[in-house]
């Protein structure tokens, strides 16, 4: 069962990465992905100016401690001027979580406003 567990959110973490390079392609957005730097490694960059580093997460509940580091990791190692992560809806995130990404100064969209933040 907790195999099952694990595979069902690996297919929900890879169909959403997907839906996220759909949106970006879409839009007409020049991205690569996955974007790596030695260790370091975003799901998508945009290399332009500013520089982005987008990091998807389909599960919002869960181990934003590592998230936040991440992303302070991509700017050191991948030298972005912004980070931002995408996550299906806000809802399930809490406002403590919320207000933590905000101070680290990451950016938090749903996949349906990411377009309109870029």
């Amino acid at each position: 069962d907790r195999v099952r567990r694990y595979l069902q959110a690996k297919s929900q973490s890879i169909a959403f990465r997907e839906s996220v390079a759909a949106a970006l392609a879409a839009a007409g957005v020049q991205f690569q992905g996955p974007h790596q730097n030695k260790e370091v490694i975003c799901d998508f960059f945009i290399p332009s100016s500013p520089s982005i580093a987008i990091e998807c997460k389909s599960n919002p509940t869960r181990d934003w401690d590592r998230t936040i580091t991440s992303a302070r990791l991509f700017r050191q190692e991948l030298t972005c001027d912004q980070v931002v992560v995408v996550v299906p809806a806000l809802e399930a995130i809490s406002k403590s979580d919320q207000k933590r990404l905000n101070a680290a100064g990451i950016l938090l969209t749903p996949l349906s406003k990411l377009i309109a933040s870029l």
